[in-house]
């Protein structure tokens, strides 16, 4: 008596027995192909799902950083005018009234309204830059953005500078330190505003950014940074 064993071998030798071999094969192809065609579609709609959610994020992200920068606009604008103001009050005392400058009391001047520090926001900008969505994010913009807020978190540190400095001395100690800082941001925030002006509404008018300058003195100090940037 034959096993059973037996009996497969021989179901599956015989005249046909190559075609089912063939059968068999062609069986384990399909199967193949097909395990692969999901595995990829598989990946395929995650990445599709991942490369939506990521544009959502992205889009979400350039709105908050154009509301950002229409904030810091508005910072940058009031806090040129006034130290261009102050700068001009200290420029007119040293040079009309130079024996003055030893008792110097910036407070008493009548353009003196306390510091009134930028205080520029970036945090909108860290915030979509470690989301993880860099990648999809076109280069120029990126770039752009990189340079805008480099540019800026020089003023960002003038602020740090000043606050550290009233907190320790109490006041702005000299005149030539007073001239310093307030002169320094009369010169910064023209270059911030430079790359607000071009490379933000570049990119982020459709978000939100899309503000000129009110102050004439600011706008024609813009204007000839812009010259060397389009």
């Amino acid at each position: 008596m034959e096993s059973n064993s037996d009996e497969e071998k021989k179901a599956n030798t015989g005249s046909n027995g190559i075609r089912r071999y063939k059968m068999n094969y062609t069986d384990h192809l399909l199967q193949g192909i097909f395990i692969f065609a999901s595995v990829f579609l598989a990946f395929y709609l995650s990445d599709l799902r991942e490369s939506k959610n990521n544009r959502a994020v992205i889009e979400n992200g350039l709105e908050n950083i154009a509301a950002e920068m229409v904030y810091n606009h508005y910072r940058l604008a009031s806090s040129f005018e006034y130290f261009y103001s102050l700068i001009t009050a200290l420029d007119s005392i040293q040079k009309n009234h130079p024996g003055e400058i030893d008792d110097l009391n910036i407070v008493k001047l009548p353009q003196w309204r306390g510091l009134h520090l930028p205080m520029l926001r970036s945090t909108a900008h860290h915030t979509l830059f470690n989301a993880g969505v860099t990648r999809d994010i076109p280069i120029d913009l990126t770039n752009a953005l990189a340079q805008i807020y480099n540019i800026q978190s020089i003023v960002q540190r003038f602020d740090d500078a000043i606050i550290a400095s009233m907190a320790h001395n109490h006041q702005l100690v000299s005149f030539e330190s007073i001239f310093f800082f307030f002169g320094s941001y009369v010169e910064l925030i023209p270059e911030v505003m430079a790359w607000y002006q071009v490379y933000g509404k570049r990119h982020l008018k459709k978000y939100g950014y899309d503000l000129n300058i009110e102050d004439e003195t600011l706008r024609q100090i813009v204007d000839h940074y812009r010259k060397f940037m389009d």
